[in-house]
């Protein structure tokens, strides 16, 4: 098995990523601040989460950050119905591609079609903002506000 692809989505510096990873190596080369820790601590964040290495405020982009900023001080509340928890939130998507000779044990339940034509599972991890979690956030920024 081989990660193929991996695009992650408002994590730190990382808004809107992809990369696409060659067959046998692969080095993640640039200038300081420009991702490539962030990279990896958002595979460590997802595939190792616990409550010792959660997701935290600072994880979210800064562009996500303003947006939810901008959720929290508009005066009118988003009804439930027209929220849009998708839009506030970190995803890691992974495409990993498999041949015969691979063991794909861990992989088969996730594997919906088993033709010989399809050689590839993708898998999408999302933590996003509930709606219950963007009413606490309300209040709770409300009331920092009073203090």
């Amino acid at each position: 098995m081989k990660l193929k692809n991996t695009r992650i989505k408002n994590f730190r510096l990382l808004v809107d990523c992809n990369f696409e990873l060659e067959r046998d190596l692969n080095i993640v080369i640039g200038k300081n601040n420009t991702g490539k820790t962030s990279m990896l601590f958002c595979f460590d964040k997802f595939i190792n989460y616990s409550k010792t290495n959660s997701f935290r405020y600072e994880d979210l982009s800064l562009k996500l950050q303003d947006d939810i900023e901008k959720i929290i001080l508009d005066e009118s509340l988003i009804n439930e119905s027209d929220y849009q928890e998708e839009l506030f939130g970190i995803s890691l998507d992974l495409k990993i591609i498999y041949d015969e000779n691979d063991n794909i044990s861990e992989l088969s339940k996730l594997i919906t079609d088993l033709s010989s034509e399809k050689n590839e599972v993708n898998l999408c991890f999302r933590y996003f903002l509930s709606y219950p979690k963007y009413l606490n956030l309300r209040t709770d920024f409300s009331e920092f506000n009073k203090k």
